[in-house]
């Protein structure tokens, strides 16, 4: 119990201060390397994903943060993917929110179809399925790769591009993923016949 508060005050220390300073990306949470990696990935993850911290600030922690994930197993990603029981309901959502964001991740800046790949799977409930196609069937846009996102993969701003193409090979290869077949343009016919075929 000491651990896990212990974990949540470094991390409301380190959102609190996101963005107070010229330090971003790899920069600002390099500085917190050294408490962070007292705690397991996953665990340091998982909790930011529940306190629903805007979206975007945690996929900026993950790409800022290959320091602490690039030397775990590729089946890492697979695990978050599939846990139970972590994907809620949401009603009268207006904005997009951080419990998807390993998803959106997979998907916007590795390129890889991460949402068929759970909803497909026969490891994950059929309520976390339906939370979760009914969160990008309002949200579909964060799924989509971007050429802005690129840019930013440079090994200094955030997570190299070259480490990013190494796990997309590896997560399609080994684990069956497929590459994301859409873009801007036709996500919204993505999903229609990702709902037609599985939800």
């Amino acid at each position: 119990m000491k651990k896990i508060k212990r974990l949540s005050l470094l991390l409301t220390s380190m959102y609190d201060g996101y963005g107070t300073s010229d330090a971003v990306g790899i920069s600002y949470f390099r500085k917190y390397s050294d408490e962070l990696e007292k705690f397991d990935f996953g665990i340091v993850l998982q909790h930011q994903m529940n306190l629903n911290w805007h979206h975007q600030y945690v996929l900026d922690f993950i790409l800022s943060t290959p320091f602490l994930w690039e030397s775990l197993p590729n089946d890492f990603w697979v695990g978050m993917l599939i846990r139970p029981n972590i994907r809620p309901k949401l009603s009268g959502l207006i904005d997009q929110v951080s419990y998807f964001v390993d998803i959106e991740f997979l998907s916007r800046y590795l390129g890889i179809d991460a949402l068929a790949y759970v909803i497909e799977s026969s490891l994950v409930g059929e309520a976390d399925k339906r939370n979760i196609f009914d969160y990008f069937k309002k949200t579909p846009y964060g799924l989509v790769p971007s050429a802005l996102d690129v840019e930013d993969l440079d090994g200094i701003y955030f997570a190299d591009k070259g480490l990013l193409q190494n796990l997309q090979k590896n997560l399609c290869s080994n684990f069956g993923f497929d590459m994301v077949r859409f873009n801007e343009n036709n996500v919204h016919e993505y999903m229609q016949n990702l709902s037609e075929r599985t939800v």
